[in-house]
């Protein structure tokens, strides 16, 4: 059981020592998008990418297969690894491309932040973990993070993009 699509992950660039830590894009099928994390003792949690069980085609996003509310801890067995970050999509989107901000490239606000970008609608997104806890029984069920849209773009297709220092590009 594993990923349906992973399209892209993005490696932190602001872990200390020699640490890694990466998030990965597992692009939906028919109710959810996805990220993922990975690394090594990432905030003291050992994450892997290689035998760990992510739940295709069992679980998608946060739930069941063809679930979108209710998501409830029976959903997930013990062994399957819970999404870090997730959204419904409607219309067939999917997330692509991503990248962290670098502390101190941006205003700080974005340090920490992470961006990924939704292929289909054209829409970058400012993602930072706010301390919240995701809800797996609300209706629909809802990610802790905090989702910012940054900025719709006119071409939608976006697959891949990069962080300049402001004055760059």
């Amino acid at each position: 059981l594993g990923l349906r699509n992973p399209f892209r992950f993005s490696m932190d660039p602001n872990t200390s020592g020699n640490k890694v830590r990466f998030i990965l894009n597992n692009v939906g099928a028919s109710a959810w998008e996805s990220q993922f994390e990975g690394g090594d003792d990432v905030n003291g949690t050992q994450y892997t990418f290689g035998l760990p069980k992510y739940g295709w085609p069992i679980l998608e996003g946060p739930c069941k297969s063809g679930k979108t509310g209710d998501c409830n801890e029976g959903d997930y067995d013990g062994d399957f690894i819970r999404p870090y970050h997730f959204y419904q999509h409607q219309d067939g989107g999917a997330n692509k491309a991503s990248t962290f901000v670098p502390n101190g490239i941006w205003p700080s606000e974005y340090d920490n932040a992470y961006l990924y970008a939704e292929f289909v609608f054209g829409e970058i997104y400012v993602l930072k973990d706010n301390g919240v806890e995701n809800c797996y029984s609300c209706t629909p069920a809802t990610s802790g993070k905090g989702q910012v849209l940054l900025r719709t773009v006119i071409l939608t297709r976006i697959q891949s993009h990069k962080v300049f220092p402001p004055g760059l590009s």
